[in-house]
């Protein structure tokens, strides 16, 4: 077999794979990679493979029955970024093609559809992985509604794989998976406790899409009871330390793995505000923060609410009265809090089971003889998404 995959994310796969040759987790990345699983596949099948992401060094790296290239997409805005994301999937799929693939395993968001289907009519097998859903919870755009009936028409020759119940909603047939994460790195978190002031913490992106000037806002209403930890780089980083001045939020930026571990011992509670306006998939910082026993505020538009619900407490999308409101709920009731916290380890297995992994995944489309895939476990007491 010959495995093509590829994504546009600016995942290191190059030290990622040192890292899983060398049994090692991967230091810059909590959850395991899903690059280190598709090679778990891999080692399971003996298939060549050529890996493809989005990293902006341009490295590349050839080593046995494996070739990874680093190949960033040309900086562009506007009308003029679609043009790139064209030529850049245009070459993704000569690349493919160069490559001899039987398979391409190819994340969502990497390549347009005509894209995807041309490889279908070169005789490739498409498995694209959804790691976000097909549109946003507001509605797909002009553009996804032009491309619909294509989208249509690939994916129904192909099984999805998706990280979440409504991404694989949305597209309505495919395997779903849990994005597997190391135990071992969750075991170093203290246990939680009650504290005041009340600490919530955000890791993740610092983009207004992902709802971080909800937080600032929110951080007015709830004056000195709640203090707030942001950590993580992005465009809007700048602007967020500017308005979070004079307000109790610690703007941290870029943050260690080894110092995460010690503001997720000192928080009480995480955030995930993410707005209507984004695709999320699971939200792996979501599943963070019940793998650290710490309850989670968030709203509808996460799916990991759907699957965490019982450590939950939902409030509403791009609605900072309402995460204010959340944070002083469990500021003030230490009870509803600790129900919460109590509430985490039921919901962690599947999280660590590698039974709902890509790699199972990819052996049950590919060489189900030796699949170990299941299907992974919702929350009952779900309710889907808007």
């Amino acid at each position: 077999m010959r495995l093509f995959y590829a994504t546009t994310a600016p995942a290191d796969f190059i030290n990622a794979h040192r890292a899983w040759e060398s049994g090692e987790h991967f230091d810059r990345e909590v959850s395991l990679t899903f690059s280190g699983q598709v090679e778990d596949f891999l080692a399971k099948t003996n298939a060549q493979a050529l890996f493809v992401s989005g990293h902006s060094d341009g490295e590349q790296f050839k080593g046995g029955s494996l070739e990874i290239r680093h190949l960033p997409r040309r900086p562009a805005t506007g009308w003029r970024w679609h043009l790139e994301d064209r030529r850049h999937a245009r070459r993704l799929v000569e690349l493919a093609k160069e490559f001899r693939a039987d398979v391409a395993v190819v994340d969502s968001g990497t390549m347009p559809f005509g894209q995807l289907a041309a490889l279908q009519e070169a005789g490739i097998e498409v498995i694209p992985v959804f790691h976000n859903t097909l549109y946003p919870p507001n509605g797909p755009s002009l553009l996804q509604r032009l491309e619909a009936p294509l989208a249509r028409r690939v994916l129904r020759r192909t099984t999805p794989i998706h990280v979440s119940p409504a991404c694989k909603r949305q597209v309505g047939h495919g395997l779903e998976i849990r994005a597997q994460f190391s135990r071992d790195y969750f075991k170093q978190v203290g246990p939680a406790s009650f504290e005041t002031p009340f600490n919530v913490f955000f890791v993740g992106r610092v983009d207004a899409i992902k709802g971080i000037f909800d937080i600032v806002e929110a951080a007015k209403i709830c004056g000195d009871e709640v203090t707030w930890t942001i950590c993580g780089g992005g465009p809007d980083l700048g602007r967020l330390r500017e308005a979070s001045r004079g307000l109790p939020i610690d703007v941290r930026g870029w943050t260690s793995l080894e110092e995460l571990v010690e503001l997720r011992t000192r928080c009480q509670a995480v955030i995930v505000p993410t707005t209507t306006n984004f695709e999320e998939g699971m939200a792996m910082t979501a599943v963070e923060a019940i793998l650290s026993g710490r309850p989670l505020i968030t709203n509808w538009v996460v799916p990991a609410l759907e699957v965490l619900r019982p450590a939950c407490i939902e409030a509403q999308p791009d609605d900072p009265v309402s995460y204010a409101e959340a944070a002083l709920s469990l500021a003030r009731n230490r009870e509803r809090w600790q129900g919460l916290v109590g509430a985490c380890a039921g919901l962690a297995e599947p999280f660590y089971d590698r039974r709902y992994s890509l790699t199972e995944a990819l052996a049950e489309i590919l060489c189900p003889e030796i699949s170990d895939y299941a299907e992974p476990p919702g929350d009952p007491t779900a309710v889907a998404s808007r």
